[in-house]
């Protein structure tokens, strides 16, 4: 009966935690929503009800609560950083929070999504190349396999795992918190670390990652302030004491701007003057809120067998400047990277490989494979 309760008691599995609404909240139990799909606002909502979804980690519920203590630290931080900036903000303390942004980009819906993706194509990519050994009778056919789909809740629980050792790659970027002066808010969403790059926005074959040169990363914290890192080789911020006052509507307006384009549905906010605003920037960049379609890279590595070969799906940017008055693009005749240290980057692959590569073996029967029917 013991093992039941506990099974329940972690089935609702949060993506954002309760306690990251309450930095939001006016009253600390509700939240206003806007839903991206359906363009519909709803008043009220329950924050408990809010960030989370039934075995979002799949049946093993352990996951749930070994990051419980990362989400406890992270708020007492966050409410450090909401008083005082990063006066009292410790090196250690910046580390957690480095990872948090990481552990919080990696654990959203849209991210599940794509890594199901991934794990099709892979399976897709195998059952052909195996095919005429385990298909005599040749029943799966090119259209068949392409409707393969597979749901894989251990490679979703892997790429978090990986995210808690993904701090160091962000630690070369500068940060300055953002502060609020207008009458306006800042909003939120249920994907809230926004990992941009306005100065290769046009590049069609570009995606994002926590090394990518010309990285803008942006964190809501509360109503008034923004937690922002930046690549300052590309772009040039004046902050007076790793803060910039934000007196320009229109830039609090982008910044809301980006919430909603990279949320996976819903935005969070927190009063109700902020609906027509919301219902304003969705007109006035409807052509923006088609979602970049999902682009392919092939690597090519050695190891003992010989040359292999390894698939990477990756979101391309919104093609979208983020144009604040705050902030400088530099001028550079620089061509373009996979990263911005590549020290960093193998010093990251080092401990990844020490503390996860071998041991983070699926469990039996871990993920899902199935047909899905015919589109009419």
């Amino acid at each position: 009966m013991m093992d039941t309760i506990k099974k329940v008691e972690y089935k609702n599995q949060h993506y954002i935690p309760k306690s990251y609404f309450k930095l939001f909240s006016d009253d600390g139990k509700t939240i206003l929503i806007y839903d991206k799909e359906k363009k519909e606002f709803y008043k009220n909502a329950s924050i408990k009800d809010q960030g989370s979804e039934d075995y979002f980690y799949g049946k093993n519920t352990e996951f749930e609560k070994s990051v419980s203590k990362l989400e406890d630290e992270i708020i007492l931080i966050l409410r450090k950083l909401n008083s005082n900036g990063f006066q009292l903000i410790t090196t250690e303390d910046y580390r957690t929070i480095l990872t948090y942004l990481c552990f919080q980009y990696k654990r959203t819906r849209h991210d599940k999504d794509l890594t199901n993706q991934l794990s099709s194509k892979l399976h897709r990519q195998l059952i052909r190349e195996t095919r005429s050994k385990i298909d005599t009778g040749n029943v799966l056919t090119d259209e068949i396999i392409e409707r393969i789909k597979v749901d894989d809740p251990h490679l979703f629980i892997y790429s978090m795992a990986r995210s808690l050792y993904s701090g160091v790659l962000l630690s070369d970027l500068q940060r300055c918190i953002l502060v609020n002066k207008t009458n306006r808010r800042f909003v939120f969403s249920d994907s809230p670390a926004v990992l941009h790059n306005s100065y290769f926005c046009n590049n069609k074959n570009t995606g994002v990652g926590f090394q990518s040169p010309g990285l803008q990363l942006l964190f809501p914290i509360s109503n008034e302030k923004v937690l922002l890192l930046y690549d300052k080789e590309y772009y040039s911020i004046n902050p007076e004491n790793e803060t910039i006052n934000v007196t320009n509507k229109k830039d609090v307006s982008l910044i809301n701007l980006l919430q909603m384009l990279y949320c996976s549905k819903l935005v969070f906010f927190s009063k109700n003057s902020e609906i027509n605003r919301l219902q304003k920037l969705r007109k006035d960049y409807d052509k923006l809120f088609v979602r970049p379609k999902i682009n392919e890279t092939k690597y090519k590595f050695n190891n003992r067998e010989g040359i292999n070969e390894f698939i990477k799906l990756f979101n391309t940017l919104y093609n979208f400047k983020l144009n604040l008055s705050f902030i400088k693009e530099k001028t550079l005749i620089k061509k373009e990277e996979f990263f911005r240290n590549k020290d960093i980057c193998d010093f990251y692959e080092k401990v990844v490989m020490e503390n996860l590569d071998g041991k983070f073996s699926p469990p039996k029967d871990s993920y899902e494979v199935k047909v899905v029917p015919k589109t009419k």
